[in-house]
């Protein structure tokens, strides 16, 4: 049995394409992955060992079972056998197939590797790149690198596709590398009217839309923060001046990730800062309170997410006027467009020296990502964004100090034109002032009381009026909407009638071999009463028919 798939010109390319490493830079919705999932099938039927490597598990575990589709009809001959606990693949002759994640690239080395997928390699870590080709160095094999291209070109992977490009096909053929880009459409994938819609509809900048559909690489003006060699000139202070204010904003973690403090002061510039991780909470809260009082800080705003929520309360106790910020997912992408806003305006300043040059990696390294059909901001895989979210908490707690200042201004600002204008006098007030209009009164109205009977009396307190006739409090309701009497069973205090041959109070009438008897009393209705057996008179003078009982009468 062989494998057959109905490739496209561009797919085939691929799959049959002799370079040893080849960097695959397309539009979206290419049948890049596809393309490459049955270049893997072919050399596992081949006996060859092979891998695919997605940026995390869920991306793995989804090749994992495309495969498996694919190879339905191997495994079903048992020419291919699956093993879902390990994601592997094994075929009869030898071969097999490994699904890992790139989360952790120190698990690739000291494997062996005849084919090596790296697939959505823009959005792996830059480590897994080196590891990669160490599982195929000793096998003389082959990798496939596939990716998209709206990172940009600061990207890692996106950078080696421009290094390959820029040289001369002689250099290609002694290295062994190549590359392959082309734009979305044109094979039968993607419609092109689709790809027009969709520039309609998706709510993306020109230049990221023109690298996802028509295969162009971003320049700078991509980033999502820019101006910022204009935002570094700030200056590093390690006291504060006289007559300005300053506000602390911490973005605090214990393991993991990085704690982070800034200092921003009433006109936008960052002025000092701390980073510092794996630390106590405590000592964390004493070198915060530190330089908050160095800074003689009016107030600090703080994470207050999750644990976060605790290390305020200990800033607090710790005398410090502190206010907490809770990330949400809306939230948290309004923070990073305030800070976007910011950076764009040149409303602040940070100092350009070795000390603050983590915030410039953060703020280079965030990206647009896409989720469905909007767009989320995130760092890649395996990057910190702690300082930028202290930063974008410090420039959140600027901007809203300065609220009511910039306010005041835009008010004279459109006082003074309006004097200008002639609109009003040299005083401000108005030179023609509108005449009063007349506000018509409506007549109060006054509220009907409301009358409720009984029944609705009931429905809100579930508690019916006594009975009329024995006063009892033990009432209710029937369907009819009626005072019912569970003592003296009257409704509405008449009384129910009683049967004829009714014997007590509580007449319950019962059938009893065809006469009726009293449940309450026993007293018995109709003929006489029957009795059960015989006396001896009666036996001796032969009543009844029968003389004899039972079978030894």
């Amino acid at each position: 049995m062989k494998f057959h798939f109905p490739f496209t010109d561009r797919q085939a390319l691929m799959v049959r394409h002799p370079a040893r490493i080849l960097h695959i830079g397309t539009g979206t919705k290419t049948g890049k992955s596809m393309g490459l999932y049955c270049w893997l099938i072919q050399g596992l039927l081949k006996g060859e060992a092979c891998v695919f490597t997605g940026p995390w598990f869920f991306r793995s575990k989804r090749a994992f079972d495309e495969v498996k589709n694919l190879l339905a009809p191997f495994i079903r001959s048992r020419q291919v056998r699956i093993n879902e606990g390990r994601l592997q693949v094994t075929a009869v002759g030898g071969g097999y197939l490994d699904f890992t994640s790139a989360d952790n690239p120190n698990a690739a080395f000291g494997s062996n590797y005849h084919r090596c997928v790296l697939d959505e390699a823009s959005r792996c870590p830059r480590e897994i790149y080196a590891a990669a080709l160490t599982t195929i160095s000793a096998t003389n094999g082959k990798l496939r690198l596939a990716f998209n291209l709206e990172l940009g070109s600061k990207n890692w992977a996106i950078a080696n596709l421009l290094r390959v490009q820029r040289l001369s096909p002689e250099e290609r053929a002694r290295t062994g590398e190549d590359f392959l880009t082309f734009p979305s459409g044109g094979d039968g994938l993607v419609a092109p009217d689709l790809i027009a819609l969709m520039r309609s509809q998706m709510p993306l900048p020109l230049p990221l839309w023109e690298a996802l559909y028509l295969g162009k690489i971003p320049d700078s003006d991509c980033s999502l923060f820019r101006n910022l060699d204009k935002i570094f000139t700030g200056t590093e202070l390690e006291g504060p001046v006289f007559g300005r204010q300053y506000i602390l904003a911490a973005d605090v973690a214990r393991k993991k990730d990085w704690s982070v403090l800034t200092i921003i002061d009433d006109r936008g510039h960052i002025c000092a800062c701390d980073r510092f991780h794996q630390i106590s909470w405590s000592l964390q809260v004493e070198r915060a309170k530190l330089l908050y009082e160095t800074f003689h800080c009016t107030r600090a705003i703080c994470d207050g997410t999750g644990v976060g929520d605790v290390v305020v309360e200990k800033f607090e106790e710790a005398g410090m006027n502190t206010e907490s910020f809770i990330f949400t997912v809306p939230s948290r992408r309004l923070l990073i467009e305030e800070l976007v806003m910011a950076c764009d305006n040149s409303e602040i300043t940070l100092p350009g020296t070795e000390k603050f040059k983590f915030y410039r990696e953060e703020l280079e390294s965030m990206e647009y990502q896409l989720d469905g059909g909007s767009i989320k901001y995130a760092v890649p895989a395996g990057s910190h964004d702690d300082a930028l979210f202290s930063l974008a908490l410090a420039t959140h707690a600027y901007r809203a100090s300065r609220g009511w200042i910039l306010g005041l201004l835009d008010l004279l600002k459109r006082k003074a034109q309006q004097i200008v204008e002639g609109v009003r006098d040299a005083y401000g007030e108005l030179v023609y002032k509108p005449e009063p209009k007349v506000v018509q009164v409506r007549p109060e109205t006054i509220a009907k009381p409301v009358v409720l009977g009984n029944f609705a009396i009931w429905l809100k307190t579930q508690k019916a009026p006594p009975c009329p006739l024995c006063k009892s409090t033990a009432t209710t309701y029937n369907e009819l909407r009626k005072i019912r009497c569970n003592q003296c069973q009257a409704i509405d205090g008449v009384p129910l009638p009683k049967p004829v041959g009714a014997c007590c109070g509580n007449f319950l009438p019962q059938m009893v071999s065809g006469f009726i008897r009293c449940g309450n009393c026993g007293q018995q209705f109709g003929q006489g009463a029957v009795t059960v057996g015989v006396s001896r008179r009666d036996y001796a003078a032969g009543v009844g028919r029968h003389r004899s009982y039972g079978r030894f009468g």
